[in-house]
């Protein structure tokens, strides 16, 4: 048994190729031309192939793949970027600067999450969290918003979304802005939405182990054209397009280069084709662990709130385990027999010292009680099979007795 890996075939390899034959590595342009503008202001479906060549919006293979996946997902923009980080950070510049400065988020999550929202000049305010969903807590939010608050970026963790329902209508409510971090959770519903669609702006991973995988890269998408259009220029050196029209709506715009190369969009594209059989592996994977470890009392898994799951790992909570003795039994017997196993984060985020401790609420119990119990599996996607849970299956059972 082995972590799960990415599914390369012919048709990656011979797009690849193709790309290199042609070498169009890459097809952005990083300053006006013929078009820019029209180009700019395009919903991504419009983009599908509308010129051949250099753009400021890049090349053929990145604007069709960004185009494949707006459609999939049923959204008008979808603008790629070279990570998911990259992603979240645009995400967060692309909001309209005003005097607020604080953005809520987890404090269980990828170190991304956080370092995102101080490295496009907010301040991240952690709140605790749901200690069946692991996702961020509606009654903490409410807590903590104030005439500071900006945003809330809200994560779903393994691709769970929690109460995503109620926290959108927080949101709605104190007219702030709801950036979703989907990393790990597309194709993912909730409620019979796509995760990802239904906040103001979300932000899609690909890097190696995510569901889908173009190497590193990610994708971010929206309904709002003022979003699309600020997320292009901040990808691309935007400054480098002045025009009379658009310094005055988005004179602010200071652009980066995340943008993504071609030889990873025409992957991204094949992988795409891909995407729902590989979630069925990941599905199948986990009902079977789910169904077969029911009878193991110390374990409690994740509580799934989506109307549409397919996981990027499996998450338990060690019930009961004083002082983590048990944990460290499960961890320990697993290693043995060559299992892997993951305890999650290395420390809570508001415990990098990096953040302004009277931002941190002095305690947050469900987040510090997730983070001492918890244990996850990245080993149920291709190419393992219903088969190969039974190794792992057996060994939890084990460790457990």
């Amino acid at each position: 048994m082995k972590p799960s890996c990415p599914n390369i075939t012919y048709k990656e390899l011979n797009a690849v190729n193709n790309i290199m034959k042609q070498r169009t590595l890459s097809s952005f342009v990083g300053a006006n031309h013929d078009g820019a503008m029209e180009l700019l202001y395009m919903k991504s479906k419009d983009l599908n192939y509308w010129i051949n060549g250099k753009t400021f919006l890049g090349g053929n293979y990145v604007r069709k793949f960004e185009a494949d996946f707006a459609k999939m997902l049923n959204v008008d923009y979808a603008i790629s970027v070279n990570s998911a980080t990259s992603g979240l950070i645009t995400a967060l510049l692309a909001l309209k600067p005003d005097n607020r400065k604080k953005i809520i988020t987890t404090p269980y999550s990828f170190t991304a999450s956080a370092a995102a929202i101080s490295l496009a000049g907010y301040t991240p305010i952690f709140v605790d969290i749901n200690p069946d969903t692991f996702i961020l807590s509606e009654r903490a939010i409410e807590e903590a918003i104030d005439d500071q608050t900006k945003a809330i970026l809200h994560v779903s963790w393994c691709g769970n979304a929690g109460n995503l329902k109620k926290i959108k209508e927080i949101a709605e409510y104190h007219n702030i802005t709801l950036i979703e971090d989907a990393s790990q959770s597309i194709l993912n519903k909730y409620n019979d939405e796509y995760i990802g669609t239904i906040g103001d702006i979300g932000v899609f991973s690909f890097n190696e182990p995510k569901n889908m995988t173009t190497g590193e890269g990610g994708m971010v998408v929206t309904n709002s054209e003022t979003y699309a259009v600020r997320s292009r220029m901040i990808r691309n050196h935007g400054e480098a397009i002045p025009n009379i029209y658009n310094n005055i709506i988005h004179p602010d715009i200071i652009g980066y280069n995340f943008r993504l190369p071609e030889i990873l969009a025409v992957i991204g594209i094949e992988q795409l084709k891909k995407l729902p059989a590989l979630n069925k592996i990941r599905k199948l994977n986990y009902e079977y662990i789910l169904e077969n470890t029911k009878d193991i009392k110390a374990l409690k898994p994740q509580v799934i709130t989506n109307s549409e799951y397919y996981p990027y790992c499996m998450s338990f909570i060690v019930k009961n385990d004083g002082g983590g003795v048990l944990k460290r039994k499960i961890v320990n017997h697993l290693s043995e027999k060559n299992i892997p196993i993951s305890t999650g984060i290395p420390r809570l985020l508001h415990e990098n010292y990096c953040y302004n401790k009277e931002n941190i609420p002095k305690y947050m119990k469900e987040a510090a009680y997730i983070w001492s119990a918890y244990i996850s599996f990245f080993q149920i996607g291709y190419p393992n099979t219903v088969a190969d849970m039974e190794e792992l299956i057996s060994a939890l059972k084990e460790a457990t007795l």
